[in-house]
């Protein structure tokens, strides 16, 4: 079936269009609002108005007339419904009058009522009170130093029903109950003026009140190291990396300590070690000990403690279980002295006390000479040759023996003098090294270079370059000397050895070269009683 649907020409169809919105012609009414500054959302109820829907409100504008401060962005308007909010979460907003002018649109346009709605912010009804504005406290006194409280001046007395308590930052060792306002000092708190504020939060807002207590903290203890003597200063005690040091008792005036612990430098204890900077892990603390109660310090002996200043801190806890740390009270230097006799010395005129070792290569390859052609003095020569006879002067070693025949040897270095040429392609053939070994009895140490200890390896930047074949001569300081290569006795060493190797590395075009080695010199250090300063 089809249907027809006509109408009268003489109909007239129109646009529909909202009415074009005024002030005047639609007025809008809010209650306004007089609250607390309370903590969240301080919301007006919905106004009154006579619109055609659909229409919107919008917040155009939000001024204080009274000059109170509040964050604009945190009116805003629903708008939907035209009620008005301040969002004070973050309690943004101080005692005053606030104006808010509301904008209601449709599609013909806005209205703009200025001045629509009026919130008026109380103060806080709550006066905050303490029951001591100033105290003193000793360093280690711990408690409750005063107590904060408030009175409800409200109209009715009644308004506030619930508040809680915070200090705001409040310096080391002072903290507060929330529920009683109580203010309690504990461990840490630092001398002098300790200055504090105290929020007040409300069911009607909050009130902070600065300084509100001042605590007066007592001078901490003091400690001096002390000498032997028991009264003169200690400014540093020097010992040798292998002395046993004991300290007198320090004087302590402020605390009477019954433990201790040692606060350890870096130079001594570092666990975490910046490689990058050429630090390595180290621990030395079990070298040293602290008596209790007395606080003498003690370091065991023979513990192989790093040269150089160490500054130590002491850490005193009392009965009471209060703690402070003395910073940086005792300084160690560590030192090593050499013994102005040498226990070796030879110009190499004769081979006492050293044995050559061909490893792997004939007797010709190293040797002793009375007096070598290019210096006309005693040397121990490495020698290679160019031609076929090179092909086997491989790997040789020259050992020094050191006997140990004092206990109270702790540290033995060893000097000589070398030269090294004729040319670039020795240099790069050969590798020379330095090694040590041990011993705990008279056996013949093993000729095998993996048991040794290696000392300088063939990179070692002391090791003398090539080309210099034209300058050596008799004079000794045309050779190059080979400082302080220092070795730590092991406890029950009876002998200790030196071997200065040669062996080639690469096969590749063999050279004729010497190495030649002149005057060995072996000092050795003990450990010294302490010296105090």
């Amino acid at each position: 079936m089809i249907l027809f649907v006509g109408c009268d020409e003489s109909d007239d169809i129109q646009k529909y269009e909202q009415e074009a919105l005024t002030v005047s012609g639609n007025p809008l009414t809010y209650t306004n609002l007089t609250s607390y500054p309370v903590v969240g959302p301080i919301e007006s109820s919905a106004p009154a108005g006579d619109f055609d829907a659909p229409y919107r409100f919008r917040l155009l504008n939000a001024s204080s007339t009274t000059g109170s401060s509040f964050t604009k962005a945190a009116f805003t308007v629903d708008p939907d419904s035209g009620a008005v909010t301040y969002t004070n979460a973050a309690n943004t907003i101080s005692t005053g009058v606030y104006s808010v002018d509301i904008g209601i649109s449709n599609s013909n346009g806005m209205a703009v009522h200025e001045g629509a709605y009026t919130l008026t912010i109380l103060d806080v009804p709550v006066l905050v009170n303490i029951d001591a504005a100033q105290v003193n406290a000793g360093i280690f006194e711990q408690g409750v130093m005063a107590t904060v409280s408030y009175t409800d001046t409200s109209a009715s007395g009644s308004e506030v029903t619930s508040v809680s308590y915070a200090l705001i930052e409040p310096p080391v060792g002072f903290s507060i109950n929330a529920t009683t306002g109580a203010i309690s000092k504990g461990n840490g708190a630092v001398s002098g003026p300790n200055q504090l504020s105290v929020q007040v939060t409300t069911n009607t807002g909050i009130i902070v009140v600065q300084n509100i207590l001042t605590v007066i903290v007592g001078a901490p203890p003091t400690l001096q190291m002390v000498q032997q003597d028991g009264a003169t200063a200690l400014t540093k005690a020097v010992v040798s990396p292998n002395t046993a040091y004991t300290t007198a008792a320090p004087l302590v005036d402020g605390m009477s300590p019954t433990a201790w612990e040692i606060i350890f430098p870096k130079s001594l204890v570092n666990s975490e070690p910046d490689v990058l900077a050429g630090e390595t892990a180290i621990d030395f603390s079990s070298s040293f000990s602290i008596e209790e109660p007395s606080g003498k310090v003690s370091i065991a002996a023979d513990t192989g403690l790093p040269g150089g200043l160490h500054t130590l801190s002491l850490k005193a806890t009392n009965a009471t279980a209060n703690e402070y740390t003395f910073e940086d009270v005792l300084t160690i230097e560590v030192e090593s002295r050499w013994e102005t006799t040498p226990i070796y010395e030879n110009d190499l005129s004769n081979l006492d006390q050293i044995t050559l070792h061909h490893i792997d290569s004939p007797e010709t390859y190293l040797a002793a000479t009375g007096s070598h052609g290019k210096t006309g003095t005693p040397a121990l020569k490495f020698q290679t040759i160019n031609g076929a006879n090179n092909a086997n002067r491989k790997d040789a070693a020259i050992e020094l023996k050191v006997p140990i025949s004092d206990t109270t040897f702790k540290k033995v270095r060893f000097t000589f003098y070398e030269a090294f040429g004729y040319n670039n392609f020795f240099n790069q053939r050969h590798s020379r090294e330095l090694y040590s070994f041990q011993a705990s009895d008279d056996s013949a140490p093993p000729i095998t270079p993996d048991s040794w200890d290696l000392m300088m390896d063939a990179t070692n930047s002391l090791w003398s370059g090539t080309n210099r074949w034209g300058t050596i001569g008799a004079d000794i300081s045309t050779f190059k000397r080979i400082d302080n290569q220092v070795v730590d006795i092991a406890s029950g060493t009876q002998n200790l050895y030196f071997f200065l190797r040669l062996h080639r590395v690469d096969d590749t075009h063999p050279t004729q070269g010497q190495w030649l080695l002149r005057n060995f010199l072996v000092e050795v250090s003990k450990a010294f009683p302490a010296e105090e300063n």
